[in-house]
């Protein structure tokens, strides 16, 4: 595991956790390695957490068909979301460490979640970072997934990653902001305007992030 970045935590009396993005294109070995930390470090309770997989049952148990990416209804993005947060809560409740293997390709959003994570009593965070490898490889990669995303999707998040060091710098810049006003971005604690106490398929049109 990289070098952690830590600051004074709003909230007191709270045990360490530890939170891990990692940060790459589709098809990069994200879960692949989140898989092998859990299994390399036993002894601690690791979660691994991705929308993806969250997106694979809700749209099994709304559709009642496989998933697939042609199929895949964006609408239930507010659902995903929330499903996310929920699990994230109840793993902190739970774990000494979570993995968050998504992309995290948007600085944005990534400054979102680790500001998120501090208002909730998160300390310790960690970037993996994964580089980008040649298209034709992605592509190759990709096809033996059970979902592939395709390759034009795998261009865009080639082109969308930049340099290690600015994540690296959104991690630190996010905890920084958060310690001068540890309170300024916990209303609702939640990354949603509603995700807090909101069941699925209530979200706000607002709410919704981004299409893949």
């Amino acid at each position: 595991m990289n070098g952690l970045v830590s600051a004074e935590a709003h909230t007191s009396g709270q045990r360490e956790r530890l939170a891990i993005f990692t940060v790459g294109p589709a098809a990069s070995g994200k879960s692949s390695w989140a898989k092998s930390v859990a299994s390399r470090y036993a002894g601690l309770r690791i979660a691994i957490i991705e929308r993806d997989a969250i997106r694979v049952a809700l749209h099994v148990a709304e559709a009642g068909m496989p998933f697939s990416w042609s199929s895949w209804n964006h609408a239930l993005e507010g659902q995903v979301q929330w499903l996310w947060e929920q699990a994230v809560r109840k793993a902190l409740q739970e774990h000494d460490a979570i993995i968050l293997a998504d992309t995290h390709l948007d600085l944005t959003h990534l400054n979102k979640e680790v500001a998120w994570l501090r208002c909730m009593g998160v300390v310790d965070m960690a970037i993996q970072y994964f580089p980008a490898l040649p298209l034709v490889e992605l592509i190759r990669r990709d096809q033996s997934r059970p979902h592939a995303v395709g390759a034009a999707v795998l261009r865009e998040h080639i082109q969308k990653l930049q340099a290690e060091e600015r994540y690296w710098a959104a991690l630190a810049g996010a905890a920084a902001a958060t310690t001068e006003d540890p309170l300024a971005d916990c209303a609702g604690n939640a990354i949603t305007p509603s995700a807090a106490g909101t069941p699925p398929g209530e979200q706000p049109a607002e709410a919704l992030p981004k299409k893949r």
